[in-house]
């Protein structure tokens, strides 16, 4: 049986006629960029996470930088960032011409670990940038803990996390600022790119509206130097048909989730991910990830047997030649650099069938018992 990783048609097939009826609503006004659909969905994204503002862009690297210019930071300043994620939430700081300070990573959460953004922090610091990794909450008491006690701005990357919640509150309304991400295989995906920054700071989402329109408040009127980062009237149509189901399909992932998870609870050398940090922070598996010895082999094996698998991440940031100015090395954080060589991301979407969940959990184990044994 041969099992994709996402299937993004299933989903679409489903809802065909509403996202056909979004294009054409589009289509028939005919104003394609920062319009009605952008406005409607900032307001309802905004309802539904619980802020004040939402800013919508063109992706989910542009709600990162907009967010760096909107804080103001600039060459000399430091931002601390986990050693594990992907790219683009340290480039949104260098960018800027600011420097990204990796920080490791907690073993079970796979997010920033707490007390390594303590050991990071220095007089160049100005901002924390936590990642809900996989899915996963941040220890968002903690880094608040610490960003308060050295006037610390923290800023959100919750693109793997959206609709998840940290004891009770949703990400994206419990730092300074929040990034997400609306790439077509995120939990809440566009057909195409598109991001939003999530605030209830009206100072910075003033700032956002100005640093996505080229600096700009109004037509031909530019108050500083911004970047084209805007969300076009055709992705937020189409996102608006996805934002109401997106708590069911988390729902659905979840539950896939814990199938997996008792599927696996025997198998020897797997590592199962954490379900979460206990009622109201439970993970919302944007990535079922397991952690296995011999992870290339097992990778190559599930995939010959038709497992669709994946990988997020293999490279840890202080690795990649991106940031060789930096002079990172192997062996700098030792957590980051395990989870890049054993974690292997399984199929987890909501329209997987039962068949086909049963399926992966008993390719899998005899993969493992085959491969670790």
């Amino acid at each position: 049986m041969k099992i994709p990783f996402l299937n993004l048609r299933a989903q679409h097939d489903l809802l065909k006629e509403e996202l056909t009826a979004a294009f054409q609503r589009v289509l028939e006004r005919s104003s394609f960029v920062l319009g009605p659909e952008v406005a409607a969905f900032e307001k309802e994204f905004a309802n539904y996470l619980g802020v004040n503002h939402v800013i919508g862009v063109g992706s989910g690297t542009a709600a990162l930088h907009v967010s760096m210019l909107a804080l103001g930071i600039e060459p000399g300043d430091e931002v601390i960032v986990p050693a594990m994620t992907f790219y683009a939430t340290a480039e949104a700081v260098a960018i800027t011409g600011a420097k990204p300070v990796f920080a490791d990573i907690d073993p079970i959460s796979y997010c920033l670990a707490p007390e390594q953004v303590e050991r990071a922090i220095t007089p160049a610091t100005r901002g924390i940038l936590p990642v809900h990794m996989l899915g996963h909450a941040a220890e968002m008491d903690n880094i608040y803990s610490i960003a308060d006690r050295h006037g610390l701005w923290i800023c959100e990357d919750g693109a793997h996390a959206p609709g998840g919640c940290y004891k009770g509150c949703r990400i994206g309304s419990l730092g300074t600022i929040a990034a997400f991400s609306f790439y077509p295989g995120k939990n809440i995906g566009a057909l195409g790119e598109a991001g939003a920054i999530a605030t209830n700071d009206h100072t910075l989402a003033q700032l956002c509206h100005e640093y996505r329109n080229n600096g700009s408040i109004e037509k031909f009127r530019h108050v500083r130097i911004g970047i084209n980062a805007r969300m076009d009237e055709v992705q937020a149509a189409l996102l608006r048909v996805k934002l109401p189901y997106l708590d069911t399909w988390n729902d659905a992932r979840i539950s896939v989730a814990k199938v997996f998870d008792g599927g696996f609870a025997n198998v020897p050398k797997l590592k199962r991910p954490s379900l979460g940090a206990g009622p109201g922070s439970e993970s919302i598996f944007h990535v079922y990830a397991i952690r296995v010895e011999q992870r290339d082999r097992v990778f190559s094996e599930l995939q010959q047997l038709g497992i669709n698998v994946n990988l997020h991440y293999p490279v840890p940031m202080h690795l990649h030649p991106g940031f060789a100015c930096l002079e990172g090395k192997e062996g700098d954080f030792p957590e980051a650099e395990l989870y890049a060589a054993e974690t292997l991301s399984l199929p987890c979407f909501p329209e997987l069938t039962a068949k086909q969940i049963d399926n992966i959990i008993s390719t899998v184990r005899e993969v493992i018992s085959s491969t670790c044994g």
